[in-house]
């Protein structure tokens, strides 16, 4: 999505950028660690974090509905897998390690 970045330095930027052109260029990413890395960011502003909350992939909706600026409300009164409720942030994350999964 912003081609002179390697995708961890596009990860820290979703998730600490102040920068409304950035955001607005990640928010579109087909990749849903960027996106949820996104809902993480408590510069989004509330517009953007709404639009996640309606992403269609659990994992980043899931997250961006429990932001602070987040307006939307959406029950998830069905079983959410442990990779939707993981709280490890995207860059650290070993998702071959995780002991949910074996």
């Amino acid at each position: 999505m912003i081609p002179d970045k390697t995708y961890n330095e596009q990860l820290q930027l979703a998730r600490q950028s102040t920068d409304d052109n950035i955001l607005s260029k990640l928010i579109r990413s087909p990749l849903m660690r960027m996106r949820r890395a996104l809902a993480r960011n408590s510069n989004l502003s509330a517009q953007k974090i709404d639009a996640l909350a309606h992403d269609p992939v659990l994992n980043v909706s899931y997250l961006a509905v429990k932001h602070p600026k987040c307006t939307i409300k959406r029950e998830f009164d069905f079983h959410l897998s442990p990779c939707v409720t993981c709280d490890i942030a995207e860059h650290t994350v070993d998702c071959t390690a995780c002991e949910y999964l074996r």
